[in-house]
C-alpha cells in the first residue's frame, strides 16, 4: 500500500558533535536537562579526493519542485532532496549515525525548561550572492515559514518566535516548551532573504548558501559553488566536484544499464530485483537500507473505522508476508513497528501480526450487532505502480476474512485533496512514512490532535499527553519507556498500522567515490559536497 506523503523535504548531512558544559544556566549537558551542542569539524578529509570531476545521478524522477518553501512528494523526494542539499544549508545537519550536529551554526543552548533556544552563528557562512548568512537571515527564513500564504508548512512553526540578538545570536522563544526542537526545526533550508518575498522564482533562480549552483533547471544541472564557505578537516575546499546532473529514468533496469555502460556514475533503486543483478556486478558497489514503512490510515471520523472491533479485524486481517510475496523480489519486508531497526530508540511493542482467524471472529461480532455496514469500507490510494498490485492483494485478504473493500485509485492531486487536505469520504487509505531511525517524536505530527499530519483525525488525550511530556524529558530510558506506552496505545487505537518497510538501494560504478545517503533511506544527507570522481 505505497503512495509517499506529500511532504516537505528536511535536510540534513556530515559534521561532528561535542557537548561541553559549564555554570549553572545554560551551560550544562543534556543529562541536567538543558544542553550545549558545538561544532567540532566540518565534513570531508578523504587524502585520496581528487579535486574536479563531473559527476551524473540516475533517479527515478524528475523532482516536482524544489523550492524548499513548497511539498514535495510521489518518486521524486529523493531527487529533491539531492537538488535541494546541494543548493542549501541548514543550521544544523546529520552525522554518519543519524545524530545532529551543527552546519550553519556553531553552537546553541537551551533554557532549562527548553522554552527559549540561543543560536550561534558561524562567521565564514555566506550565500551564494556574497551576502552573509547572519541572524537576520535566520530569522527571515523562519519567519517567511510561518506566513500561510507563503508556505503550507505554516502550521508547524506557528509558536516558534525567532530574533536576532546580534549579527551572530538567533533567540528562539517558544509558545511550548520543547526539548526536540533542535531535532525538528534545525534542518530546513536556509534561503538567502532576497528570494523570500512573494513571486520570487525560487524554482530557476535559487539563492543558498550550499555546495552548488543551479545553472539549468529544465535540465537539472549543477554547478561548483565556488564561494562555497566550507572546507574539509583538511583545509581543502569543498566541493570536490566541479559539477553534476541529475538524469530522471523512471525504469530502474534501464537505470542499471546506464549505470554499467558508464551513462551514470550513482543510481537509486528501490526495485529487488534490480539490486540484486546489481549485487552480482563486481564493478559496482550496493547499499541497501530500510526505506520508507508503508502503512494504512483509518479514518476515525468515519462509521466503520470507529468501530474498534472493524479496526481490530482489519490489522489482523492483512498477511504481510503474503502482501511482501506478491510484488517484486526483495522490495519490501514486513514490519510490525514504525522504529527502523537501527535507531537507537528500542521499542520493543509490536502491531498485530496476521491472524485470520481472529480477525473472522471480530467479523462475526460486528455482524451479530448489526452492524453489517461497517464492514464496507472504502480504500483511496495515489495511482503508483506498486499501490495497485499489493493493495489488490490486500482487498482478497479483506475479503477471505468478511470485510468487503472498494479499492479507489486516484491521481496525485486528488490523493491529496481527499486524504491530506481532509476533503474527501474514505475509511482507509496507504501512504508512506519516512522510517523513524532517530528519534521518534517525529510521530507527533501524525498522532497529536489538531496536527495537520494527523490525517487519520486521531483523537487521543492519553498520546497528547505523552507527547507533551517527552518534550521535556532529556533521559534516554524514560524516554523509551514513554514512547513504549505511545505505541501501546497505538495498537490499540490502530489509527495507522505499518505494514511492509521498503527496501532502498544506492548503487555507484568506480568512477564515483565517497556515495552516501542519497536517498532519504539514509539517515544522512546527500553526500554531494564530499564527493569525488576518478577516470577508473
Amino acid at each position: 500500500m505505497a503512495v509517499r506523503h506529500a511532504r516537505i523535504v528536511m535536510l540534513a548531512a556530515a559534521s561532528l558533535l561535542a557537548a561541553s558544559c559549564s555554570g549553572n544556566d545554560t551551560q550544562q549537558t543534556v543529562e541536567a536537562s538543558t544542553t550545549t551542542v558545538k561544532a567540532a569539524s566540518t565534513s570531508g578529509g578523504d587524502p585520496a579526493a581528487k579535486p574536479g570531476g563531473d559527476l551524473v545521478v540516475g533517479v527515478e524522477a524528475s523532482p516536482e519542485n524544489i523550492d524548499p518553501l513548497a511539498g514535495t512528494g510521489g518518486s521524486s523526494v529523493s531527487a529533491a532532496a539531492l537538488a535541494m542539499t546541494a543548493l542549501y544549508n541548514s543550521i544544523g545537519t546529520r552525522d554518519g549515525d543519524g545524530k545532529l550536529v551543527p552546519e550553519l551554526a556553531e553552537s546553541w543552548t537551551s533554557s532549562a525548561d527548553f522554552a527559549t533556544w540561543t543560536v550561534m552563528l558561524r562567521p565564514e557562512a555566506t550565500f551564494s550572492d556574497g551576502t552573509p548568512v547572519d541572524a537576520a537571515a535566520i530569522v527571515a527564513n523562519y519567519t517567511v515559514r510561518a506566513d500561510e500564504s507563503m508556505c503550507q508548512c505554516a502550521p508547524v512553526f506557528a509558536g516558534i518566535h525567532a530574533a536576532a540578538t546580534d549579527d551572530a545570536t538567533v533567540t528562539f522563544t517558544l509558545d511550548t516548551p520543547n526539548a526536540r526542537f533542535p531535532d525538528q526545526r534545525f534542518f530546513d533550508a536556509i534561503m538567502a532573504p532576497s528570494t523570500l518575498t512573494a513571486g520570487t522564482d525560487r524554482e530557476r533562480a535559487p539563492v543558498g548558501s550550499g555546495p552548488f549552483l543551479l545553472t539549468d533547471r529544465d535540465r537539472l544541472e549543477f554547478t561548483k559553488n565556488a564561494s562555497y564557505w566550507k572546507k574539509d578537516s583538511e583545509g581543502r575546499q569543498l566541493p570536490y566536484l566541479d559539477s553534476f546532473r541529475i538524469s530522471p529514468i523512471q525504469d530502474p533496469k534501464v537505470r542499471l544499464t546506464a549505470l554499467q555502460k558508464g551513462e551514470l556514475d550513482v543510481m537509486e533503486s528501490f526495485d529487488g530485483p534490480t539490486l540484486n543483478e546489481a549485487k552480482g556486478d563486481k564493478k559496482l558497489n550496493v547499499q541497501v537500507s530500510a526505506g520508507d514503512t508503508i502503512v494504512i490510515i483509518g479514518n476515525q471520523s468515519r462509521p466503520a473505522i470507529s468501530d474498534p472491533d472493524v479496526r481490530e479485524a482489519l490489522a489482523l486481517a492483512v498477511d504481510r508476508d503474503a502482501l511482501a510475496a506478491s510484488y517484486l523480489p526483495d522490495a519490501f519486508a514486513p514490519t510490525y513497528s514504525f522504529v527502523a531497526a537501527d535507531s537507537p530508540f528500542k521499542i520493543e511493542t509490536e502491531f498485530p501480526r496476521y491472524d485470520a482467524a481472529a480477525a473472522k471472529k471480530l467479523v462475526e461480532k460486528v455482524k451479530a450487532r448489526g452492524d453489517d455496514e461497517h464492514l464496507k469500507v472504502r480504500i483511496v490510494c495515489a495511482k503508483l505502480p506498486e499501490a495497485e498490485a499489493l493493495l489488490a492483494v490486500a482487498v482478497n485478504q479483506l475479503k477471505d476474512v468478511g470485510i468487503q473493500a472498494e479499492l479507489s485509485m486516484l491521481d496525485v492531486g486528488e490523493y491529496a485533496a481527499q486524504v491530506l487536505a481532509g476533503g474527501g469520504e474514505w475509511d482507509l487509505a496507504c501512504t508512506r512514512l519516512a522510517a523513524i531511525r532517530s528519534d521518534p517524536a517525529g510521530l507527533g505530527e501524525f498522532l497529536i490532535g489538531g496536527r495537520p499530519g494527523n490525517v487519520a483525525k486521531y483523537a487521543s488525550p492519553e498520546v497528547d499527553r505523552l507527547f507533551a511530556e517527552d518534550q521535556t524529558e532529556s533521559d534516554q530510558t524514560k524516554r523509551e519507556d514513554t514512547f513504549e506506552k505511545i505505541v501501546a496505545a497505538l495498537v490499540k487505537d490502530l489509527p495507522y498500522v505499518p505494514l511492509l518497510t521498503a527496501n532502498n538501494g544506492l548503487i555507484n560504478g568506480p568512477k564515483a567515490h565517497n556515495v552516501i545517503g542519497i536517498d532519504l533511506g539514509w539517515p544522512t544527507k546527500p553526500a554531494i559536497e564530499v564527493m569525488w570522481t576518478s577516470g577508473d
